[in-house]
Protein backbone atom coordinates (compact mmCIF):
# COMPACT_ATOMS: atom_id res chain seq x y z
CA UNK A 1 0.00 0.00 0.00
CA UNK A 2 0.99 3.23 -0.62
CA UNK A 3 1.88 5.77 1.81
CA UNK A 4 0.01 8.95 0.35
CA UNK A 5 -3.62 7.60 1.39
CA UNK A 6 -4.40 7.15 4.94
CA UNK A 7 -4.36 4.34 6.55
CA UNK A 8 -8.27 4.67 7.73
CA UNK A 9 -9.43 5.04 4.02
CA UNK A 10 -7.43 1.68 3.37
CA UNK A 11 -8.67 0.21 6.25
CA UNK A 12 -12.34 0.93 5.12
CA UNK A 13 -11.83 0.29 1.14
CA UNK A 14 -10.78 -2.82 2.78
CA UNK A 15 -13.54 -3.81 4.86
CA UNK A 16 -16.37 -3.09 2.29
CA UNK A 17 -14.68 -4.72 -0.74
CA UNK A 18 -12.83 -7.03 1.00
CA UNK A 19 -9.71 -5.93 -0.79
CA UNK A 20 -6.82 -4.29 -1.89
CA UNK A 21 -7.45 -1.27 -3.87
CA UNK A 22 -6.46 -1.05 -7.12
CA UNK A 23 -4.30 1.71 -8.64
CA UNK A 24 -6.89 4.16 -9.72
CA UNK A 25 -8.70 3.46 -6.13
CA UNK A 26 -5.65 3.84 -4.60
CA UNK A 27 -4.81 7.01 -7.00
CA UNK A 28 -8.09 8.46 -5.83
CA UNK A 29 -7.08 8.07 -1.88
CA UNK A 30 -3.76 9.58 -2.79
CA UNK A 31 -5.78 12.81 -4.40
CA UNK A 32 -7.93 12.91 -1.86
CA UNK A 33 -5.42 12.75 1.04
CA UNK A 34 -3.52 15.39 -0.61
CA UNK A 35 -6.39 18.08 -1.28
CA UNK A 36 -7.35 17.41 2.59
CA UNK A 37 -3.91 18.88 3.86
CA UNK A 38 -5.01 22.64 1.96
CA UNK A 39 -6.64 23.44 5.27
CA UNK A 40 -3.99 23.36 7.27
CA UNK A 41 -2.51 26.33 4.52
CA UNK A 42 -3.54 29.36 6.29
CA UNK A 43 -3.60 28.41 9.83
CA UNK A 44 0.28 27.42 8.86
CA UNK A 45 0.71 31.16 7.27
CA UNK A 46 -1.15 32.53 10.80
CA UNK A 47 1.60 30.17 12.79
CA UNK A 48 4.28 31.66 10.52
CA UNK A 49 3.70 35.46 10.90
CA UNK A 50 3.75 34.45 14.74
CA UNK A 51 7.04 32.66 14.00
CA UNK A 52 8.96 35.77 12.88
CA UNK A 53 7.19 37.85 15.17
CA UNK A 54 4.49 39.49 13.27
CA UNK A 55 1.72 38.09 14.78
CA UNK A 56 1.59 37.46 18.84
CA UNK A 57 1.36 33.28 19.54
CA UNK A 58 -2.09 33.76 20.82
CA UNK A 59 -3.49 35.68 18.43
CA UNK A 60 -1.92 33.44 15.51
CA UNK A 61 -3.28 30.27 17.26
CA UNK A 62 -6.71 31.80 17.78
CA UNK A 63 -6.86 32.76 14.62
CA UNK A 64 -5.67 29.52 13.30
CA UNK A 65 -8.66 28.00 15.36
CA UNK A 66 -11.13 30.11 13.62
CA UNK A 67 -9.67 29.45 10.28
CA UNK A 68 -10.44 25.74 10.99
CA UNK A 69 -13.74 25.69 12.67
CA UNK A 70 -15.09 27.57 9.24
CA UNK A 71 -13.10 25.26 6.82
CA UNK A 72 -14.92 22.53 8.81
CA UNK A 73 -18.32 24.15 8.23
CA UNK A 74 -17.65 25.54 4.72
CA UNK A 75 -16.31 21.32 3.71
CA UNK A 76 -19.33 20.33 5.76
CA UNK A 77 -21.48 22.24 3.74
CA UNK A 78 -20.24 21.51 0.76
CA UNK A 79 -21.03 17.99 1.60
CA UNK A 80 -24.81 18.33 3.00
CA UNK A 81 -25.90 20.68 0.49
CA UNK A 82 -26.17 17.34 -2.13
CA UNK A 83 -28.09 15.54 0.64
CA UNK A 84 -31.92 15.08 -0.32
CA UNK A 85 -32.41 16.46 3.43
CA UNK A 86 -35.35 18.75 3.74
CA UNK A 87 -33.86 22.53 4.54
CA UNK A 88 -33.93 22.30 8.07
CA UNK A 89 -32.31 18.68 8.59
CA UNK A 90 -29.46 19.67 6.72
CA UNK A 91 -28.86 22.80 9.23
CA UNK A 92 -29.21 20.83 12.30
CA UNK A 93 -26.33 18.74 10.47
CA UNK A 94 -24.60 22.04 9.88
CA UNK A 95 -25.08 23.29 13.42
CA UNK A 96 -24.05 19.44 14.71
CA UNK A 97 -20.92 19.81 12.86
CA UNK A 98 -20.02 23.55 14.10
CA UNK A 99 -21.09 22.40 17.87
CA UNK A 100 -18.86 20.06 17.94
CA UNK A 101 -15.66 21.46 16.38
CA UNK A 102 -16.01 23.93 19.07
CA UNK A 103 -16.79 21.30 21.55
CA UNK A 104 -13.57 19.76 20.64
CA UNK A 105 -11.35 23.19 20.99
CA UNK A 106 -13.23 23.77 24.56
CA UNK A 107 -12.00 20.24 25.72
CA UNK A 108 -8.30 20.64 24.11
CA UNK A 109 -8.69 24.25 25.95
CA UNK A 110 -9.72 22.42 29.15
CA UNK A 111 -7.31 19.59 28.66
CA UNK A 112 -4.25 21.81 28.53
CA UNK A 113 -5.26 24.33 31.68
Amino acid sequence: MARGASTPEQRAHIAVHTALPDRAELSHMISVSTRALAVIVLPMIFVGLAGVGVWEVGAALRASTIALIVSLVGIGYLAVRRVRLPLGQRLIVQFAEFGLGIAVVLLELLAHR
